[in-house]
This record gives structure tokens, sequence and C-alpha cells, in this order.
């Protein structure tokens, strides 16, 4: 179920020629169905990770937090491209894509292959 955005659509967080592009897509789209017990179940156990890596920074040795912080931004960008490829989807569902939608899909996996360039310390900026 979704809320209901200014627009009366799905809403989004963004603003701008993006958002009203997302806004449109998701507008057009037709309704989808409730997810299904294991789409449920496969969603909330992708968040084991996320605990499991912001754990491990915590509990495992010095030596080796770089590894806990290096498996942590690896794992955020796969989802952050993951999210990525939805609004690609959107976009692709129309007969003329926007271009901002289209932005929109690629950006965020371009942001997290660069997230897991940079050093440990700046990954918290980033993602």
């Amino acid at each position: 179920m979704n809320a209901a955005g200014p627009s009366g659509g799905a809403g989004t967080a963004v603003g701008g020629a993006v958002g009203s592009a997302v806004d449109s897509a998701v507008d057009r789209a037709p309704p989808l169905p409730a997810p299904t017990a294991t789409a449920h179940l496969l969603g909330v156990a992708g968040l084991l990770p996320f605990a499991a890596g912001a754990g491990l920074i915590w509990w495992v040795d010095e030596a080796l937090q770089p590894d806990a912080v290096l498996a942590l931004s690896a794992y955020s960008a796969v989802i952050l491209s993951f999210l990525g490829g939805i609004h690609w989807g959107f976009a692709m569902r129309q007969g003329q894509p926007a271009g901002p939608l289209l932005w929109w899909g690629v950006t965020p996996s371009l942001v997290a292959w660069l997230s897991v360039l940079l050093p440990a310390a700046a990954l918290s900026w980033v993602l």
C-alpha cells in the first residue's frame, strides 16, 4: 500500500524534476499486489547483513575492523544498486522514459561504486 504524496501519487522523498518523473511513473503503473510471505521474509532477511556488519565493526579485533567495514560497505553498495534498478524499472515501463528517471536509476549504482573505492573513514559520509 502506498501513501499518497502531494501529487496524489505514491509520493517520493525526491524533489524537482526527478521527483515528478518518479511520481509520474508510479502513477501510471498498474497497482502492485501485496507482497507474498516469501517476499516479506526475504526483505527482512536482507537486513541481516547490515546488522551483522555493524555488529562486527564493534565486536571484532581492531585488526579485523577494516575487513568488516569493507564487507558492510560492499553490501551497502549492492543494495543501493538494487534500489536504483527499481527506478530504472519504472522508467522502462513508460513508452518514452523520462531522462531524470533514467538518471535516478543509474546514480545510486555510481555513488555506491565510488563509495567502495573510498577509505573506510569516508564511507559513513557517503553511504
